[in-house]
């Protein structure tokens, strides 16, 4: 399902605006088509101007056209949901050149959250997005016409982590799980976690809405609450004393945490682009996988060093979570519609109606499959 770090372990296994062309266009008056003699500018003369205008400004405003007149490389804009040791992925493509070697200049934003993503590609202000399966679902299902294209990490990114007196589920029990909110991707892992430790969710242990990561570890500190999920790598849990109760990204369970999305207006009208950019982002993924030194020193800045140890991170925390060839897993775009199925929002509710295929299309990775583009080079089979 996922890729080794190292050299020796590297395997691939299959998982179930354009630019505005700088065109000036100049109608001159005296022109044989615009030739009249003076004050007969008359109503066929200025329908005949805003039809020429609306035309050749259609055209120039375009994605197809403004990228055929450009001649250089296509411009895009990339959100990115958080600037994680797997979102990092698209800044090493941007470092190592190798978007600009696809034929593409892109802009890479960090957006504050996969919501955050997918209204920016909604409103257009965004090209494609790497964000959380759950967030794609919850934007259709308001009416967004989003889908997911490719998959880099189908599994859990967070861990469910006890203070330093819960080491266990009967120390848990009785207690309270701190989450950052409710309905979203980690109350679903808290969950599935709770099972895993043989616990009823707000039964036995409670749960409760405490913001963002930060507040959530000062509150566990102060025993306001008795377990938190965190990003954070086991290593750096440790040595902050406390207990890594289920480690969800070591496990098997399928969750869409990083995926590939666009708007399928953007995937119809723009396939060459968005083929362009998945080659370039695999090409970053296998680099990130086989040179850890190379590609921690190009992050540093990105990162920075409030992210824990960089190399505990780039074990726990990187490109061992990928999955490659980068398919979306639709066992776990499925999981996330079962578990909004059961919420008690009724807009949410309406996720269990649906399949995961239809919040799917592989048709730019199929072809590109189909072409050899995600077979491993040979200097890196070395």
């Amino acid at each position: 399902m996922a890729w080794g770090t190292r050299r020796d372990r590297f395997t691939f296994a299959r998982q179930p605006c354009g630019e505005d062309a700088p065109t000036a266009i100049r109608l001159r008056w005296r022109s044989g088509l615009f030739r009249h003699p003076p004050g007969e500018f008359d109503v066929n003369r200025r329908l005949l101007f805003a039809f020429v205008c609306a035309a050749l400004g259609g055209w120039v405003l375009s994605p197809r056209s403004a990228e055929a007149v450009a001649g250089g490389p296509t411009k895009i804009t990339l959100g990115i949901a958080i600037p994680s040791y797997v979102h990092a992925v698209a800044w090493l493509a941007e470092e190592k050149g190798f978007f600009r070697e696809s034929g593409l200049e892109v802009e890479v934003i960090v957006m504050g959250g996969s919501s955050a993503t997918m209204k920016g590609l909604v409103s257009g202000d965004l090209d494609i997005g790497l964000g959380g399966g759950d967030a794609v679902i919850k934007a259709d299902l308001a009416g967004a016409d989003l889908a997911i294209f490719g998959g880099v990490v189908n599994r859990f990114y967070h861990r469910l982590v006890g203070s330093k007196g819960v080491a266990g589920a009967e120390q848990l029990r009785g207690g309270a799980i701190g989450l950052p909110f409710l309905g979203g991707p980690q109350d679903m892992a808290v969950q599935f976690a709770l099972d895993e430790l043989g616990l009823g969710y707000n039964r036995e242990v409670e749960i409760r809405n405490m913001g963002k990561e930060y507040a959530r570890l000062v509150a566990l500190d102060k025993g306001l609450v008795d377990a938190i999920t965190s990003a954070a790598p086991p290593a750096m849990l440790r040595k902050m004393g406390l207990n890594v109760l289920v480690d969800l990204p070591a496990s098997d369970r399928p969750f869409p945490y990083m995926m590939m999305v666009a708007r399928r207006r953007t995937l119809a009208e723009r396939g060459k682009m968005v083929e362009s950019f998945v080659e370039a982002l695999a090409r970053a993924m296998r680099y990130y996988a086989l040179e850890r030194d190379g590609s921690l020193a190009l992050l540093g800045e990105h990162l920075g060093a409030d992210k824990g140890e960089p190399d505990d991170a780039y074990a726990a925390c990187g490109p061992s979570l990928f999955s490659y060839p980068p398919y979306p897993d639709a066992r776990g775009v499925q999981a996330v519609l079962d578990f909004l199925g059961g919420q008690e929002d009724r807009e949410l509710a309406r996720a269990g109606d649906h399949k995961a295929a239809e919040f799917i299309d592989t048709t730019i990775l199929d072809a590109l499959a189909a072409r050899g583009a995600f077979e491993m080079p040979a200097e890196s089979a070395n």
